[in-house]
């Protein structure tokens, strides 16, 4: 799946938000700053491997990426700072179920009814 462009991100985050809340538009810049950091890293790790082998003069062993300690991490604070922004109220509820074509309604009941 691809990652969804950060123009797009920031303009979603930005509706969602009260735009002459400075605070706000700061925590939307730095939220995009964060999912760029864990983006770069997701690549990384994925060009260098999960493991890695590292050496230590005749010594050899194996260890997982500290990428992905890194990216753990940078989740947690992504996360963190979603939970935190003032985001405008939106219902939810309506929003989505008027998305839900009567086809998926179906597959709904079916998975509902298993």
């Amino acid at each position: 799946m691809a990652d969804i462009p950060i123009k797009t991100l920031r303009e979603y985050y930005y509706s969602r938000i009260d735009e002459k809340d400075l605070g706000s538009k700061d925590d939307v810049d730095r939220l995009i700053d964060l999912i760029n950091m864990h983006r770069k890293l997701r690549r990384e790790v994925h060009k260098t491997g999960v493991l890695t082998i590292t050496e230590n003069g005749s010594q050899s062993f194996t260890k997982t990426n500290d990428g992905i300690v890194k990216m753990n991490d940078l989740n947690k604070t992504i996360k963190d700072l979603k939970k935190s922004i003032q985001w405008k109220s939106i219902d939810n509820h309506s929003q989505v179920t008027s998305k839900i074509t009567s086809k998926n309604k179906n597959n709904l009941r079916n998975l509902i009814d298993d």
